[in-house]
């Protein structure tokens, strides 16, 4: 499959990215701070807003950083997990409730 808009080499740079956030000094060990976020239960809206910021100073910041681009998607891969969508029941629940809602909408 050829894609068109490069996201192939984009989905390599951000694993690329992320492996090396696990080589960071901060990620060293069994806790990482976003582990400490979570069990106070605000990792998702954390990761939601670390997502913003940096999709906010994209080019307000430094230029055009694709650090910035690449931090946000992280975050975004983040937020996807703490919010439970890799878990298929919640992807039923979630459908069902939105063809609930549809029904009801138009009656």
């Amino acid at each position: 499959m050829v894609w068109k808009y490069r996201e192939l080499s984009t989905l390599t740079l951000i694993q690329e990215y992320i492996a090396k956030t696990y080589e960071a000094h901060y990620a060293q060990g069994k806790t990482q701070t976003l582990d400490l976020i979570e069990s106070l239960g605000d990792a998702e809206s954390f990761t939601k807003c670390n997502a913003i910021k940096y999709l906010s100073r994209f080019g307000a910041k430094n230029g055009k950083n694709p650090d910035d681009v690449l931090k946000a998607i992280h975050y975004c891969i983040l937020l996807y997990h703490f919010a439970d969508l890799h878990d298929e029941n919640f992807k039923k629940d979630n459908r069902n409730s939105s063809k609930l809602h549809e029904h009801k909408s138009v009656s």
